[in-house]
Order: C-alpha cells, then sequence, then structure tokens
C-alpha cells in the first residue's frame, strides 16, 4: 500500500496522480500448449510451438528462432539448418499469442534413435526463452550410417553401416570425392553391420572430408555420403 498525503496549498483534499508505466517487450514459449515431440507423417517430421506475448505491449515485429544441432544418442547429427521454422518471424499483440511450426528435414541414413535440441526465441536480438526439441527416428529398413559426420576431435575412430536385414552377395565400398577408392569394407556374404574405422586399406586414418560408401546388394547399388570433420 502507497500513502499519498496533501500539504498546504490546495483549495480542497483532491489531486490528480498520473503514474506512468513503462513499455515492457517480453514473450516466452506456451510449454502447455506447445507440441515439440516431433511426429512423423508420409516422410515429413514436424511439430508446433505457441509463443505467448508476456510483456505489456505489442510486439509488432521482431520475434525470431536459433536452433542448434539435434543430436543423436551415437553422435549422428540432425543439422540446426534442417530445421526451418515457419513463418521465421512475426509480431504477437498485447495479450495475444503466435503458432509457429517446426518443419524437420532427417538426413537420409540416419540410424532410427532419439535426437534432441534446443530451440530459443528472439525479441530484436535479446533472449527471451528456449525449449527443447526432440525428434524421434524409426530404424526401418534403410541403410544407416552412423555417427555421420564423424568427429575425430571427439574421439570417434569409426562408422557403423546398417544393412537392416540378411542377404547374399553383398559389397561395400568406400571412395573419396574424386572417386578412388579408399576401403574395401565387405565382399560376399551380408551383414547387419559392417565397421569401417576410418582408415585406407593399408591402415592409414583418413583425411577430414567427404567420403561415399556404396552398397551394391547384386540388384542395386546404393551410396551414403560420409562426413569426416576434426
Amino acid at each position: 500500500m502507497v500513502e499519498i498525503t496533501a500539504e498546504g496549498g490546495l483549495v480542497d483534499d483532491s489531486f490528480q496522480l498520473t503514474v506512468t508505466i513503462p513499455e515492457m517487450f517480453a514473450a516466452e514459449f506456451n510449454v502447455a500448449l506447445s507440441d515439440v515431440d516431433v511426429t512423423e507423417e508420409d516422410g515429413v517430421y514436424e511439430a508446433t510451438v505457441t509463443v505467448d506475448n508476456t510483456g505489456n505491449a505489442d510486439i509488432t515485429e521482431g520475434i525470431t528462432f536459433v536452433m542448434e544441432d539435434l543430436l543423436g544418442g551415437t553422435g549422428s547429427v540432425i543439422p540446426a539448418a534442417n530445421v526451418v521454422v515457419d513463418p521465421p518471424t512475426a509480431g504477437i499483440g498485447y495479450g495475444d499469442y503466435a503458432e509457429f511450426d517446426l518443419n524437420i528435414t532427417v538426413p537420409e541414413g540416419l540410424l532410427g534413435q532419439v535426437y534432441t535440441g534446443t530451440l530459443s526465441l528472439y525479441h530484436d536480438g535479446v533472449f527471451q526463452d528456449d525449449i527443447d526439441v526432440t525428434v524421434t527416428v524409426e530404424r526401418g529398413d534403410e541403410i544407416s550410417v552412423w555417427p555421420n559426420p564423424a568427429r575425430l576431435s571427439e574421439g570417434v575412430d569409426g562408422i557403423t553401416i546398417s544393412l537392416n536385414g540378411g542377404g547374399d552377395g553383398v559389397s561395400v565400398n568406400v571412395y573419396d570425392m574424386f572417386g578412388a577408392l579408399v576401403a574395401e569394407l565387405a565382399s560376399g556374404a551380408r551383414d547387419t553391420d559392417i565397421q569401417w574405422e576410418l582408415t585406407n586399406d593399408d591402415g592409414t586414418t583418413v583425411a577430414t572430408g567427404m567420403y561415399i560408401v556404396t552398397i551394391d546388394t547384386g540388384d542395386e547399388v546404393v551410396t551414403r555420403k560420409i562426413m569426416v570433420i576434426k
């Protein structure tokens, strides 16, 4: 409680008091309304997040988002660039909210697992709030390569190529971007998982860069890109 007393110089005991409240721009994720456990339908991964205007003034523009890489338990990555927020920016009226769609492109060949990352909310470049994003990728029957990219600085010394099934007559080879054979990994009976220790056939660790793994089943040749980074 604030008590104000008028002292002298007044005709009566009444006077006008004006209180000015400065504008405060603030926004935050509405966790109760935001569904960020991403769902997949017909190969499209998507979710919706809801943002509330929690300040005392209209936000006419300047709401933006920053997504970090989504990391899987084996070291595989869904790059932040693969997460698109629609609309990418917006304004939100005082006491109102806005919904934003997350559209996530999952790189081909990722092993079925759970990927997690953080989506951060900004207004005019000032951090407001963040929320966890979870993407569950089903293993399915596709050929998977993980971790991809392989980060040498994190002690990764091998990549697993999962063929997800049996069969005969499979040939698995790794080539550099110039088409030169780097390593012959398997020939003959088809294994469930094939390991590449990031070395060429003479045992030397390969240089950083992009590599192509080919899986020849006899009926078709499937290729996957592998990135080796520091």
